[in-house]
């Protein structure tokens, strides 16, 4: 679990994506075929240079004619940690997500953002984690756990691991995380029914007054108290939220309880996030002028 804090804090800041190599050696010391020549594999100075190289996301999505496999490494120091989520064809990534989620808040487990989620450890239905020693072989640029080759880093800038290669893609990220909002929105509807949108609120507050809707955007931390919430700082702080696809006519203040949400806080003290709300307002005048509650979050 040590090591699981230490990648949380690393998780947070980093959001690179790359690959894992063969457990095979057989022959060739590399880890690959005889035909594959020694100029493929990647070549580093010294073990500093192939570590920070390596810590880092490495993705593979794996696809059979019956399931899909979404794989991800990531490594640190001596810690090596990996995220197998397998879903049937019928599925998406976002269903295996929403599943493992579901698992987990049913056992008082609540992630808001994926990277928590990551460095949670979490298995469950659809999702194998597992977290192994490793050492690093610079020589033939290699990945090594319990004596055996897990991945070789070849120069093309990916890893190959049992046979599938893995990229430093941030699109495969996105896709990830896209998939780990959409699951969050599901569980967000079974809990509170059918959520309005911020702009079905904007147009007619009074019809959704004390209804829960949806706000999808950039947060960031403001200093505007009016209306309702003026002269209440000490109960709440405020975030400014420019929703999706709008602009700063269309932005919205959020008022967070500052002990319920003091995470929140400490996380938008370094910038802004692009997050995804569940607001509500029972004052018609704060509503009017695009001003509401914080129910959940997630980003």
């Amino acid at each position: 679990m040590k090591k699981l804090m230490v990648l949380l804090l690393c998780l947070s800041i980093i959001f690179c994506l790359s690959a894992c190599s063969d457990s095979e050696s057989g022959g060739n010391p590399n880890g690959l075929s005889n035909t594959q020549s020694t100029k493929m594999i990647k070549k580093f100075s010294d073990e500093a240079e192939l570590k920070k190289y390596a810590q880092s996301f490495w993705l593979c999505e794996k696809k059979t004619n019956d399931q899909t496999t979404f794989k991800i490494c990531y490594f640190i120091d001596e810690a090596g940690l990996s995220w197998n989520f397998t879903y049937s064809s019928a599925e998406t990534l976002e269903d295996c997500i929403k599943n493992v989620l579901k698992s987990g808040e049913e056992q008082g487990q609540s992630f808001r953002s994926s990277i928590k989620f990551l460095g949670s450890g979490s298995n469950g239905d659809g999702l194998e984690f597992n977290e192994f020693d490793i050492e690093y072989d610079v020589k033939n640029g290699k990945i090594i756990s319990k004596n055996q080759t897990y991945g070789t880093f070849l120069n093309d800038g990916t890893l190959k691991c049992e046979g599938d290669i893995y990229k430093n893609d941030n699109e495969l990220f996105k896709q990830f995380n896209s998939a780990f909002l959409m699951a969050k929105s599901a569980l967000f509807e079974d809990k509170y029914g059918e959520l309005a949108l911020y702009k079905d609120v904007k147009y007619d507050p009074i019809r959704y007054l004390g209804r829960k809707f949806l706000l999808t955007g950039t947060a960031e931390l403001s200093d505007y108290f009016n209306y309702d919430y003026r002269d209440f700082e000490v109960v709440y702080f405020c975030i400014c939220v420019t929703p999706d696809g709008g602009s700063f006519s269309d932005r919205w203040y959020i008022y967070c309880d500052r002990y319920k949400y003091a995470e929140l806080l400490e996380e938008l003290k370094s910038g802004s996030k692009h997050m995804m709300l569940i607001c509500n307002s029972y004052f018609p005048d704060s509503l009017k002028e695009e001003m509401a509650d914080l129910v959940e979050y997630c980003y």
